[in-house]
């Protein structure tokens, strides 16, 4: 599975979670982790129905199994596995 982190450099609430994401990440080195700037790369927002940021998407065999947007703790990340 894959965790898709839509974030931006000016987003503050994207600053709050991105220390929580690099955890989770180092806690679960089994989940491929991919983090897109949406200034850098607004086509992938845009193909992804990115409306807002931090948005979380989680794909399986590239098929979206949850997204999650706003802040969210490391629980909330734990949940879009489950």
């Amino acid at each position: 599975m894959k965790l898709y982190h839509f974030t931006a450099k000016w987003c503050k609430p994207c600053e709050k979670i991105a220390p929580i994401i690099e955890e989770f990440i180092l806690e679960n080195p089994n989940i491929d982790y991919i983090k897109i700037d949406v200034d850098d790369q607004s086509y992938v927002a845009h193909e992804n129905n990115v409306m807002s940021i931090p948005t979380l998407i989680v794909k399986d065999n590239g098929v979206e199994i949850k997204r999650h947007k706003g802040v969210a703790t490391k629980q909330d990340i734990r949940n879009l596995f489950e």
